[in-house]
């Protein structure tokens, strides 16, 4: 069990590593772009509308002081987004230094605190995402991974409650 204040550090780590506003957006178009068609778990706007302004305010990137670990999650949903972005990107191959590097970002964000205990929609978006990930990359071995981890993924899912998607009657 890590301590509120280690967490702190490790939020203020990973906001470090934000790319700019420009390079952000860049990313955040090839995915939506060049990989998303393929199959997403994200919607664009919960991106450019939700995301986005979280960790840009102002268009510019969160100080990493401002960072809260409960946004963690969050975090590695932009995070796997860049990463996809990078897969994406047309200028580069899609195994590339910047998609991995945003991959193991969202990896360890999605580690700040209990993935198993505080799941969120976000937490399941970005476990789904590192399969797209690993399908986008396109290494040959990745297919299977990809494979456990969507099944990951769906099990997260099922642990999430959403306000007002399931209406219990009295009978």
């Amino acid at each position: 069990m890590t301590s509120a204040s280690e967490e702190d550090a490790k939020m203020a780590e990973l906001t470090s590593h934000l790319p700019i506003y420009e390079r952000a957006t860049s990313l955040v178009e090839s995915f939506f772009g060049n990989i998303a068609w393929l199959q997403s778990p994200i919607e664009r706007d919960q991106i450019v509308e939700e995301q986005m302004p979280m960790f840009y305010p102002g268009h510019r990137a969160l100080r990493p002081e401002q960072a809260h670990p409960s946004k963690a999650h969050d975090l590695a949903l932009l995070f796997i987004t860049f990463a996809c972005g990078a897969a994406g990107d047309l200028t580069q191959a899609p195994m590339n230094e910047e998609g991995e590097k945003y991959l193991q970002l969202a990896k360890a964000a999605l580690a700040v605190g209990n993935l198993m205990q505080d799941t969120s929609l976000a937490s399941v978006q970005a476990t789904m995402s590192i399969g797209l990930y690993k399908l986008a990359s396109g290494r040959k071995a990745n297919a299977e991974e990809a494979s456990r981890i969507y099944t990951l993924a769906c099990n997260l899912a099922m642990s999430v409650s959403f306000p007002g998607l399931f209406c219990e009657t009295e009978f």
